[in-house]
């Protein structure tokens, strides 16, 4: 038996060592977001060959923290090749450096205070104040990060602790005060950009993801070995090789089922009417990667969509447009919506394939790095039919380049939302440890030497939804993507875009059943089974390609304004038709949306309530902002509506309609929400403000909300190995055995739990099965204690001396966790067990160990005349 009581280990150390991981990797992923998924690359001679500087699944060499091997190098190439030198700031670098670290490796704490000259570092017990005054200079920061690093290495005790990871979390840090694209890529992440802007890698062909908490297969590509062997949309990966999938993340799994060509790999699947997983061998090719699609769409429009910019976006894109000029394209509709981005390079050749002459693209660095221009050519150039580009928020950086290029040479109509507005241009300097180096080393210019930096690419036509329903309504747009003017730091430009507004802006009503979920929204469809069968990739028909095509399909000239001008009576009636739509909707609601001429101003009276108690709301329960508006005077209103602005999320953006207003008329609109669970005590000012159809409009009226915090779990708990099932019952663990790992989990918090799951996970690789991972403990009232189980196997091929799992508790409404890792001893002399069922009375205080081994770890004691139940004998008896 080996037993293991964690609750009377510090609670605060537990939830420091879980939550600086979690903080730091969304810190970390939200920067890897916009520079992976969102921009791509968008560099200068970026080497995207599949070498590796570094083996870095082998074991690792001990590594000295104060030779600096990475933070040296980074501080060099941002001195000679940074754009703006005044964002150098080597004390602000220094404390945004340590900062990083302390949320990464837990046994580290900083203390600073704002006009402090010092700070103080702690490891662990040891502790050592460090100047700030001094560091003036990038060799200043240098020097200064040297001796914390070696006094943090000589105190860090721990040996999950990778030091490399240490100095990686520093430089983020510091490069964190510099913009927010510059970062360095640890090499697992620079490895996977690699194979992703290459177009293709050894793997399955196979796109996953987690649902349900299972890793599930979303599409076989087709002409794959995934696809050949029969894998289906939907199917439940169980196990990869000898490693169950179970709390496995996707990244781990990605790496698992990628492999170089020719190689083979096992995957257990689980299908729905299966009884029992099935085993699948799968030998791994080169897997091409499509990041262009095209069709014809109804009058000879084609349709191609770009997902993003990678090695053989240009070579696809021909072999595409090739296909439509075969089928008689008469015009096109390029879709650059959500595209991040990607490689510069492929950007340019793609506006080149559009344009005979002119610039696409200056790229302008510091006083250091050349001016660089690129120019279009006439050969290879498409023919001259209309075209339209689509964008949103969640186009940015290359794409940006192809359609501002299209744009400002009158190429192309751009149609749909203004894009990210990411206007810098970053190169990547790779280190012989694997990691690589962004940096922001110019700003790009779209043709004009116009900046498109945290301002975007501006629609010729913006398209904003619109959504009508009892439980919401939404006719002012709300902006549905964060943009580069959000983000901490971002760069600017003196050239940046001045005219942010459309020429024509046309609305139209989004269909019921397209209406999102959001938070908040209690009336959006919620995802269900049947959603889960949908191909996420499969074309759509949506508004804004409608759009499109009828636009091109009546088109008979190809420049922009051109175009514009064409599509007005079209653009007339669409409006037209959207507008009579939303009447008829808001209509069906009892609300009268007619407009009409405009008879005045009139006195109106404003009623405003919230909550069922008030204006007080505890956290986790619906509400209802009821609003009544009286017409008071003499004069006709008409589409009268209201919207709320509050730095509270939840009491943000709730539109409220009223329609037309005569006099001494009221009406009356409530908007339901709901307050999440883990919403903090917290009060907040609201203020409703007023629109008409001709500008009548009440005064602002203001609301005093609180809510009400929840009184929060707090997790212990212990654990308890048992090897009697499929073991010897020794206590001890041996290849070969299956045992089962008891755990009592105790809420010693104010508040009961909710949503709450037990997971545990494998960290050591094949070799150690789990057989079952999680288990639920909702709603554990403050003091009770519910008790689960898991159960792993130990292979008979595994031969490490000890295995670790990672065992979690997480409520994920109140978003309260704790983690611990678990190391058991695996392997010694077995000792032969004898069963029996009997009472044991303890003739002195007798120590209580893990198992039958002599030296075995102390894990409790028995005082004298204590009863114990014996379920087993080892050796003598006493």
């Amino acid at each position: 038996m080996y037993e293991a009581s964690l609750a009377e280990k510090s609670m605060t150390n537990q939830l420091r060592r879980f939550w600086k991981p979690v903080v730091i990797a969304l810190s970390v992923a939200a920067g890897f977001y916009l520079t992976i998924e969102r921009e791509g690359l968008n560099g200068l001679d970026i080497d995207v060959n599949s070498s590796s500087h570094a083996d870095t699944g082998s074991p690792r060499a001990p590594y000295d923290l104060s030779q600096l091997r990475v933070l040296n190098r980074v501080i060099l190439l941002a001195k000679e090749h940074y754009i703006d030198r005044s964002r150098i700031q080597p004390r602000q670098m220094l404390l945004s450096g340590l900062d990083y670290v302390q949320k990464q490796i837990a046994e580290v704490l900083v203390r600073h205070e704002e006009s402090s000259p010092t700070v103080t570092v702690q490891v662990d017990t040891a502790s050592r104040t460090f100047r700030l005054d001094d560091v003036d200079s990038p060799w200043a920061l240098s020097f200064r990060f040297k001796e914390i690093f070696r006094f943090v290495q000589a105190n860090l005790t721990s040996n999950d602790v990778d030091l490399r990871d240490v100095e990686y979390a520093a430089v983020n840090g510091m490069l964190h005060t510099l913009d927010p694209h510059s970062t360095l890529l640890v090499p697992d992440v620079y490895n996977e950009m690699r194979m992703s802007t290459r177009g293709e890698f050894g793997g399955l062909g196979i796109v996953i993801s987690i649902r349900d908490q299972e890793l599930t297969v979303i599409s076989p590509i087709d002409g794959t070995p995934a696809a050949r062997a029969g894998l289906r949309r939907m199917d439940r990966i169980v196990k990869i090789g000898e490693e169950s999938t179970i709390n496995m993340t996707l990244t781990e799994a990605v790496n698992r089922l990628r492999g170089p060509p020719g190689t083979t790999v096992q995957v257990w699947i689980m299908r729905r009417g299966w009884t029992e997983p099935r085993r699948f061998d799968l030998q791994r090719a080169i897997i091409h990667i499509e990041s262009v699609e095209a069709r014809m769409l109804e009058g000879n429009v084609g349709y191609v969509r770009i997902k993003n910019f990678q090695g053989n976006t240009y070579e696809d894109l021909q072999q595409h447009l090739g296909e439509l000029r075969a089928q008689g394209v008469r015009g096109l509709v390029l879709d650059l919506r959500n595209n991040p981005g990607g490689l510069l390079e492929q950007a340019v050749q793609v506006a080149d394939a559009f344009l005979t002459s002119g610039t696409i693209v200056t790229t302008a660095g510091n006083s250091n790095e050349e001016r660089d221009e690129k120019f279009a050519q006439a050969e290879g150039t498409e023919p001259n039919y209309p075209m339209v580009v689509l964008v949103n928020g969640g186009s940015a950086s290359a794409s940006e380049i192809v359609a501002g290029a299209l744009k400002n040479h009158d190429r192309a109509l751009i149609v749909g939302e203004r894009s990210f507005g990411k206007g810098s241009v970053q190169n990547l300097y790779d280190f012989d440890d694997g990691s690589a180096l962004k940096l922001t080393i110019a700003q790009y210019l779209t043709p004009g030497d116009v900046s498109i930096q945290s301002v975007g690419i501006v629609p010729d036509i913006e398209v904003d939804a619109m959504i009508a329903s009892r439980d919401r309504v939404d006719l002012v747009p709300t902006p549905a993507f964060l943009r580069e003017s959000d983000l901490q730091a971002h760069l600017t430009h003196a050239n940046a875009a001045e005219d942010t507004n459309p020429t024509r802006v046309l609305r139209f009503l989004q269909e019921r059943e397209e209406h999102p979920e959001g938070p908040g929204h209690p009336g959006g469809n919620r995802r269900d089974e049947e959603d889960d069968e949908e191909d996420p990739e499969a074309f759509k028909m949506d508004f804004e390609i409608s759009l499109s095509r009828d636009i091109l399909a009546r088109a008979t000239r190809s420049d922009r304004r051109e175009l514009l001008s064409e599509a007005r009576q079209l653009l007339d009636r669409r409006e037209a038709d959207e507008l009579a739509k939303l009447a008829r909707e808001l209509g069906r609601l009892g609300v009268d949306w007619s407009g009409g001429t405009d008879d005045g101003a009139s006195e109106v009276a404003v009623t405003a309530t919230i909550g069922r108690r008030g204006e007080e709301i505890p956290a986790g329960e619906e509400f209802r902002l009821r609003v009544t508006v009286q017409n008071r005077g003499s004069k006709t209103l008409r589409q009268l509506r209201a919207i709320t602005k509050s730095d509270n999320p939840v009491l943000d953006d709730l539109e409220l309609v009223f329609g037309k207003l005569g006099p001494g008329q009221s009406r009356t609109w409530e908007v339901p929400s709901k307050v999440p669970r883990d919403m903090p005590t917290r009060i907040d000012q609201v203020e409703l403000t007023f629109g008409e159809q001709h500008g009548h409009v009440p005064p602002p009226t203001e609301l005093r909300v609180k809510m009400l915090g929840l009184p929060r779990p707090a997790f212990e708990y212990g654990v308890h190995l048992a090897d009697n099932v499929r073991g010897n019952g020794d206590g001890r663990i041996q290849p070969g055995e299956q045992v089962t790992i008891y755990v009592a989990v105790k809420n010693t918090g104010a508040g009961r739990s909710y949503e709450t799951q037990a997971n545990v996970k494998n960290l050591s690789g094949e070799g150690v099965l789990l057989r079952a991972g999680r288990f639920q403990l909702d709603d554990m009232r403050p003091g009770e204690t519910r008790r689960g189980s898991f159960t792993i196997e130990v292979l008979p091929a595994f031969d490490g001396r000890e295995f670790k799992l990672e065992l979690s508790i997480a409520d994920t409404d109140l978003r309260e966790f704790i983690a611990e890792q678990l190391v058991f001893p695996v392997g010694g002399e077995t000792s032969a067990v004898t069963a029996e069922d009997r009472v044991v009375a303890v003739r002195s205080d007798t120590e209580v160990r893990e198992s039958a081994a002599q030296g075995a770890r102390v894990v409790g004691r028995l005082a004298t005349g204590s009863t114990v139940r014996s379920m087993g004998r080892s050796g003598a008896l006493l």
